[in-house]
C-alpha cells in the first residue's frame, strides 16, 4: 500500500432537481427540491431552462416553505423562455438550520409543456482541520 496526502480542499455541494410541467398539475402548487445543511453558506442559484414553460404568465420561484423566493424570484427567472438564468445571488447567507428548498409555480392556465433543471450550490459545513492529512491508497 502507498501513502497519499490530503490536499484539504474543501468542495462545493448542490441541491438540484429538474422539474417538468407536469410537476405543477395546479398554479400555486410548491415541489420539494431537497435540502441543505445547517451551517452551510449558500453561493447561488442556477436555472437551465430546457423547454419553454407555454405559459405567458407563468412564474417560478425557489425558497423554502416560509420564504418561497428565498433562492431566486420570478424577476431572477423571467419569462421562462428557454435561456440560462444565473447564477443568481438572491441569498448569500450562513444558514441557522438546516433549509428545505421548496420550487413553486404560478400560472394563469394549465401549463402543457416545459422543464427547468434547478441547482443551488453551497459551501457545506465541514472543518478542514478535522480531516485526516495522510491515508492509505
Amino acid at each position: 500500500m502507498g501513502t497519499g496526502a490530503n490536499t484539504k480542499m474543501k468542495l462545493t455541494h448542490t441541491c438540484s432537481r429538474k422539474f417538468g410541467f407536469a410537476d405543477f398539475p395546479s398554479s400555486g402548487t410548491t415541489v420539494k427540491m431537497g435540502a441543505i445543511p445547517k451551517g452551510s453558506r449558500i453561493l447561488g442559484t442556477t436555472a437551465f431552462l430546457v423547454t419553454a414553460f407555454v405559459q405567458t404568465s407563468a412564474s417560478f420561484l425557489v425558497g423554502s416553505s416560509g420564504d418561497d423566493d428565498m433562492l431566486a424570484t420570478a424577476g431572477d427567472i423571467g419569462d421562462l423562455t428557454a435561456a440560462i438564468y444565473g447564477p443568481i445571488l438572491t441569498t448569500r447567507c450562513v444558514l441557522t438550520s438546516d433549509l428545505d428548498v421548496y420550487a413553486k409555480m404560478t400560472y394563469a392556465t394549465a401549463l402543457t409543456a416545459g422543464e427547468i433543471h434547478v441547482v443551488i450550490e453551497y459551501d457545506p459545513p465541514v472543518n478542514l482541520e478535522d480531516m485526516p492529512t495522510q491515508f492509505d491508497t
